[in-house]
């Protein structure tokens, strides 16, 4: 009997050890997302709400805007779209993000996805971050609106 306890308060002990370690590493990530209409005629749109403020609010991570390149082949199946994200950073530090694009149907079903890492640059006013997509052309002409997820890490 006495062995089964100590075994308990060990486990005890070792699930708050394993609390204690993992709660900073939560506490330095952060996921946000916006989900928006797919850019037209090239120009770069926008985003809100795609950012990580630092403790204190002494320095910000932000993708901005969002623009498209089309395949300039037209009849080209699959499709290869070009996603350009422009970051900025006040951050004295690079800061790693997971860059999610999410192509949404009229109903929100989502059609394809990519990911990708990328590095935003520490204290940059305006850094160019390509996502190149592959999709097929029936899929691609179905797509309406996209959802842009980010993970930021802090390295």
């Amino acid at each position: 009997m006495r062995y089964r306890g100590k075994s308990w308060a060990g486990l005890a002990c070792l699930a708050f050890l394993v609390l204690l370690c993992v709660e900073p590493a939560v506490a330095a990530m952060k996921i946000t997302a916006a989900t928006i209409l797919i850019p037209e005629d090239d120009k770069p749109v926008l985003i809100a709400g795609l950012e990580y403020p630092g403790a204190g609010f002494d320095w910000n991570v932000a993708l901005t805007s969002v623009g498209l390149q089309r395949d300039p082949n037209e009849g080209a199946d699959p499709v290869r779209p070009v996603w350009t994200f422009v970051a900025t950073s006040t951050r004295p530090m690079v800061q790693k993000v997971i860059l999610e694009i999410h192509l949404l149907d009229g109903s929100g079903k989502k059609i394809k996805s990519t990911k990708q890492f990328v590095i935003v640059k520490s204290n940059t006013k305006r850094q160019e971050i390509l996502v190149k997509m592959k999709i097929k052309r029936a899929d691609w002409e179905r797509a309406e609106k996209v959802r842009i997820k980010t993970t930021f890490t802090v390295l």
